[in-house]
């Protein structure tokens, strides 16, 4: 019985999967938190409206997918992962501690899609 429990978590053992495994749910972990952040700031910009403004924020964020993903493969074979990991961390972070200054729709919007 006990065997039974423990036989999925045996692939924890390999220390860099495991290195992975947890950086992987802190990543999420962290995400989970932008979209309650984003959801918390759109019915704080106009609670009546809230959710036509995080659905409109949503929708923007799936439009910046759309329209920068064919760019990404150009971006990728010029420059090095690490270096492209590294500017769009930092950019990510940057866009997420500006999102304590939204003080209008527009700007959410602005943030989202970037």
């Amino acid at each position: 019985m006990l065997n039974k429990i423990i036989h999925p978590f045996r692939t924890l053992r390999n220390r860099t999967f495991s290195k992975l495994f947890a950086s992987q749910i802190a990543s999420l972990l962290g995400d989970s938190f932008i979209w309650l952040g984003l959801a918390l700031i759109s019915y704080e910009l106009n609670p009546t409206q809230s959710s036509s403004i995080l659905a409109f924020a949503l929708t923007m964020r799936v439009l910046a997918y759309i329209l920068l993903s064919p760019f990404s493969g150009i971006v990728s074979d010029r420059f090095k992962r690490k270096n492209i990991l590294l500017v769009t961390q930092l950019t990510r972070m940057l866009v997420v501690g500006l999102l304590l200054f939204v003080s209008a729709e527009w700007q959410l919007y602005v943030l989202v899609f970037l």
